[in-house]
């Protein structure tokens, strides 16, 4: 028999696959140089995008996935 993951082990595996699957990390062109952090969190054993994921960057910056899975934290500070 088959069982779905726990929720503790959905979240380790959204987790992972935040920090192995950003889609960009660009620098902004203003004076500030602040950064722009963007990505999609997906389950990694369905590969289904996951809703109302918190990511955090050191630093204190957030940011929440959408419905596609799909985050943005911007103002991220060179280095962070």
């Amino acid at each position: 028999m088959h069982h779905a993951p726990r929720p503790a082990a959905r979240l380790a595996s959204a987790l992972l696959a935040i920090l192995l699957v950003p889609l960009a990390v660009a620098a902004q062109q203003d004076a500030t140089l602040q950064g722009t952090l963007q990505g999609t969190v997906r389950d990694a054993a369905t590969q289904r995008p996951l809703a109302g994921i918190s990511v955090t960057v050191s630093g204190g910056r957030s940011g929440t996935t959408d419905a596609t899975g799909s985050y943005r934290i911007t103002g991220i500070a060179p280095g962070t």
